[in-house]
């Protein structure tokens, strides 16, 4: 391994090992409460855009507070948004006045933002758009709701060079006004990183901050991969981090509670990060006044609580051995395994387990767990149940050995086949995962399907049950589950929400003994389309 190899890794190394992070976007767009895009997706006109962001005083803001928040919750590291596409800068820039020390609030933003994230000890991280609305050479050349267009190189050269300085040079301001920057998050590069001139960009920010890390959206791979919304895990040697949402969208929206995840669906999110081998950056879309909403300060709060009895199987882990189970995951440190479990059931299965283990505890208070090993795999006896999610930690033996095989049944008989262990077929479809068993969303396809192979242990019938979400729009939508010599069919009713689930009996059919394949189909759709699945659960019929 060379010298620079290992300053590399030392380099990412608190970012491998903080596993957990706060985004947060903000900015004169947050005073509609329509998301970040507000803008392009309402077709303000600029100098309408222009004179509201003016208007903005973020009054309440005290960086402190976020901090703070952050900590409780247990984050090692905030991004926040010091550039957004509308090409308002948080920051002072000598490149045009329509930032916050000129306009709207009336001062520098990101200044106390930093000051205080270093009182708290986390790490700074900068988000920074390589695409402005704001800037006249976009305006006169771009259609703002075609963002297709947007990648193509602008028609005269000398605006082209204009409007890719610009960047460069705020990006130099940041860089050289706060001292050491941790993070640097590039996003929008829609002209691709040779019109950017990403290498010489890159190239200028790690010669003024030489320990940055640095994300993958500059249009170069660099530092870390950032998948959205959707778990991709890079190849092994790859660092990676998963960006969501504690809402349904980035910039603030409306106040409705059904457009927030719960708690426990953000531990999911998380511990399934982990459980891959890679990092959570949670979003927050403050208000415009500068506060957190009071739905985000609960779930931080429950999040933070969950983290402070069980953080020992998240932070500075590596990827469990067992891959995604029906319960949730496992992480790794050393010789101790964690298994995350978001199951209601005090007996987990851990299929095809084949190695010795000398303990087994619960990591919040330490009671001691029962397990006994066997053909089937490992099965643990939890003495208790942690209501978000309960941590088993393993002391081994031995390295962990785990064959692999098809989901089986459960120690009670029960088979549960879960969204992100589904193939899936259709142009939309996709599995947006966590460890509580992932979500098969944007099912609008007739040609959408969900398939599942798996082993039954025994013949026989069970009843079938699906755990969904559906809009009202989506209610009456119907769907068949069919095995090999059966088929029903039911209706998806609303859950009111598509983050609130339920759980439907829908009717019982035969199994054979041995492998299988369960297939579910939609028969016919609302105008919202079928559902949002997370799981489909075989219970023995008595």
């Amino acid at each position: 391994m060379t010298d620079t190899t290992h300053k590399h890794t030392d380099r990412l190394q608190w970012f491998r090992d903080a596993r957990f992070g706060l985004f947060m976007h903000w900015g004169p767009y947050s005073q509609l409460r329509r998301g970040e895009w507000v803008k392009v997706r309402d077709r303000i006109p600029d100098a309408d855009y222009t004179r509201m962001a003016s208007g903005w005083r973020a009054e309440a803001y005290d960086p402190d507070v976020w901090a703070r928040t952050a900590v409780a919750a247990g984050m090692r590291y905030v991004v926040l948004t010091t550039k957004h596409c509308d090409g308002f800068c948080l920051f002072p820039t000598a490149t045009t006045d329509f930032c916050a020390p000129r306009r709207g609030p009336g001062r520098d933003l990101i200044e106390p933002y930093v000051a205080a994230c270093r009182r708290h000890g986390l790490k700074v991280g900068f988000y920074f758009s390589l695409c402005d609305w704001h800037h006249p050479d976009f305006v006169d050349h771009y259609d703002p709701t075609d963002v297709a267009a947007w990648s193509k190189p602008m028609p005269d050269p000398a605006a082209m060079a204009r409007y890719v300085d610009l960047h460069h040079r705020q990006v130099r301001e940041l860089m050289t006004q706060y001292g050491p920057v941790d993070l640097l998050w590039f996003d929008g590069n829609y002209l691709g990183p040779q019109a950017m001139r990403s290498a010489e960009l890159v190239a200028m920010v790690r010669s003024l901050q030489p320990q940055i890390v640095i994300n993958d959206r500059s249009g170069l791979p660099e530092d870390y991969a950032t998948p959205e919304g959707v778990l991709s895990p890079s190849a092994p040697s790859r660092t990676w981090e998963l960006c969501d949402s504690t809402h349904i969208g980035w910039g603030i929206e409306a106040d409705d509670p059904a457009l927030y995840s719960t708690a426990q669906d953000l531990v999911g999110r998380l511990a399934d990060c982990a459980g891959a081998g890679g990092n959570f950056l949670l979003n927050v879309g403050p208000q415009a006044d500068g506060l957190f909403p009071p739905r985000v300060n609960e779930q931080l709060r429950e999040v933070g609580q969950w983290l402070g009895r069980h953080g020992d199987a998240i932070y500075g882990t590596v990827a469990g051995p067992t891959g995604r189970q029906s319960w949730g995951v496992t992480t790794q440190r050393d010789e101790t395994v964690y298994a995350i479990s978001f199951e209601g059931v005090r007996t987990l299965r851990v299929p095809g387990w084949q190695s010795r283990i000398r303990d087994a505890r619960l990591i919040d208070g330490g009671a001691p767990v029962g397990f006994r090993q066997g053909t089937a795999g490992l099965d643990l006896e939890l003495p208790r149940l942690d209501p978000m999610a309960t941590v088993v930690a393993l002391t081994l033996a031995e390295p962990p050995v785990v064959r692999p095989g098809l989901p089986a049944s459960e120690s009670d008989g029960r088979i549960v086949l879960t969204a992100n262990r589904a193939q899936i077929t259709g142009t939309k479809l996709y599995c947006n995962c966590d460890a509580l068993g992932g979500r098969l969303c944007f099912w609008s396809e007739a040609a959408d399907t969900a398939r599942w192979q798996f082993e039954a242990p025994v013949a026989g019938r069970f009843a079938v049950q699906v755990e969904y979400s559906n809009i009202p729009a989506a209610a009456g939508s119907r769907f068949a589950v069919a095995v090999t010599g059966g088929r029903i069919e039911a209706v998806a009713q609303s859950s009111g929400s598509w983050l609130r689930f339920r759980r439907d009996d829908v009717g019982e059919l035969d199994l054979a003994a041995g492998e299988q394949t369960l297939i579910l189909t939609p028969v016919n759709m609302g105008a919202g389309g079928l559902m949002c699945l997370r799981r489909i659960v075989l219970t023995p019929c008595t």
